[in-house]
């Protein structure tokens, strides 16, 4: 029995042997496997890198790309990918988060949170979201031992609020959160306080404690989803201890909360609206929404609405287009108009619309000329589908130029002198790459041929731009000959 037994023993001992080389060769077998996989992983990257650095606008290479290299946890690699696709596109909001995540979870020093900080604020100026502003508050939060860490937070949330407060279907999240950070706080005040109060305790107490009332007195002046519950949730709050009421006018609250109750049951259609529309008739729905907006005259939430508008429907030029023209003739403040012209170009680069927007915004703001010849370089860059974009663009930049002639001094002064090298470079341009089509009315030359009359009262140059303009088959043109011979006598009367 004792050899049997020490048998058994010593083949059980053997098949245990044989599963652990069986496991050993299946780990074996796996280890190859992710080896494979990320050999394979590492060279579509590779690939899509080269892609992405010779066309810079390819938006699903970037995509894809991003993709790999978090399977292979390639960090560096993938803050470059990242990099690359934010100068060159506006960000959604999962991929804002999805990058703030990884750094996040990195970061150890203080320098890596302060970049963070960095990358927040370029995330939330992309397009409006509540989703990357409450990460945002919520990061704040974390950094609260920080130097002037609560006052630090208290910013971030008023900031959230002011961008996405008024979101009627999201916006109460943000409130909530700030109001659970403020009850935290007078939390920490309460139980840190002696039973006998000294008069510093006693105040900051009742700072922090109206601190709270006044976040729920503007949440509740806000027509916001869930309302009633928000109004639960004070009534509830004030009833925890009796001296909380002590102070709050609670007609004024009630009275704020009434009437933005009824302001919310006549948006509820139109939030209803945007909830069942499909991609076809989203722009419709929201047009019909500003509209309703608009009527009741509050900018504030009007640019809220139009916030949301453009994060939905990015790629809709026309929608930029409204939004800055409402901006232009309401707000009418340089940093906010000029902000979202910047990122209507980012969103559709290909509208030549937008991009004279841009311009002519710089130019009434003021902006340097240098600022102004930046912006055109770019739009220039990004590629129109037709000739006629090129040729509004170029006159739109032409007017520019024109209007900074002094045409007090003589003609030949430095700014005569750009605009005549704008004006050969537009009919170069156009001629470059549309030949004849790309101005075959010649409105860039007959206009140049208009200056040096009109303005310079030089007949040898447009006499010579006349010549131009006939030579391009306009000799057999009686409408062009009319206005060449319009101008002729013009000139001549000017120069007698």
């Amino acid at each position: 029995m004792a050899e049997e037994s020490e048998k058994m023993e010593i083949d059980r001992v053997s098949d245990m042997d044989k599963a652990s080389d069986r496991t050993n060769d299946r780990e074996d077998e796996s280890s190859d496997e992710i080896s494979d996989n990320d050999e394979e992983y590492e060279k579509q990257a590779s690939e899509l890198e080269k892609k992405v650095e010779q066309n810079p606008y390819d938006y699903n290479a970037y995509i894809e790309l991003i993709k790999l290299l978090q399977k292979i946890a390639e960090i560096e690699r993938l803050r470059k990918a990242r990099e690359m696709m934010s100068r060159h596109f506006p960000l959604t909001t999962e991929l804002w988060i999805s990058w703030l995540q990884d750094e996040i979870n990195i970061a150890a020093s203080d320098a890596e949170r302060s970049a963070i900080v960095e990358l927040f604020e370029r995330a939330v100026q992309d397009y409006l979201s509540v989703d990357l502003w409450l990460e945002y508050a919520q990061f704040s939060i974390g950094n609260m031992g920080l130097q002037d860490g609560v006052k630090t937070v208290r910013n971030t949330f008023e900031r959230a609020l002011t961008a996405a407060g008024l979101h009627a279907a999201k916006g109460a999240i943000l409130w909530e959160a700030y109001r659970e950070f403020e009850n935290v706080m007078l939390t920490m005040l309460q139980s840190r306080a002696d039973t006998d109060l000294s008069e510093s305790q006693q105040q900051e107490l009742a700072a922090q404690k109206n601190r709270l009332v006044t976040i729920f007195r503007r949440q509740m002046a806000c027509p916001l989803l869930d309302m009633e519950k928000t109004y639960q949730e004070f009534t509830e709050w004030l009833n925890e201890e009796p001296s909380r009421r002590d102070g709050v006018d609670i007609k004024n609250i009630e009275s704020g909360f009434k009437t933005a109750l009824l302001k919310l049951s006549k948006i509820l259609p139109y939030e209803e609206q945007l909830l069942s529309s499909d991609n076809a008739s989203k722009a419709d729905h929201y047009r019909a929404y500003l509209q309703y907006e608009m009527s009741k005259n509050d900018p504030a939430r009007v640019q809220c609405l139009y916030e949301r508008t453009v994060a939905d429907l990015c790629l809709d030029a026309s929608m930029w287009l409204e939004y800055i023209e409402y901006l232009d003739s309401v707000l009418k403040i340089d940093t906010v108009v000029l902000s979202v012209c910047k990122r209507a170009v980012r969103n559709c680069p290909w509208s030549s619309p937008l991009w004279q927007h841009y311009l002519r915004a710089l130019e009434r703001y003021k902006k340097p000329f240098d600022e102004v010849k930046d912006v055109m370089e770019q739009a220039l860059s990004v590629g129109f589908s037709t000739a006629e974009d090129y040729r509004s663009l170029w006159l739109c930049y032409i007017e520019y130029m024109r209007r900074r002639v002094d045409w007090g001094t003589d003609h030949q002064s430095t700014q005569m002198e750009e605009l005549r090298t704008t004006f050969n470079r537009a009919c170069d341009h156009l001629a470059q790459y549309f030949g004849l089509e790309g101005d075959p009315g010649c409105d860039i030359l007959q206009y140049w041929a208009r200056i040096e009359a009109a303005y310079c009262k030089n007949p040898e140059e447009f006499r010579r731009l006349w010549s131009d303009i006939l030579s391009q088959g306009h000799d057999k043109t009686a409408a062009m000959w009319l206005e060449y011979i319009q101008w002729e006598s013009i000139v001549t009367c000017l120069t007698v």
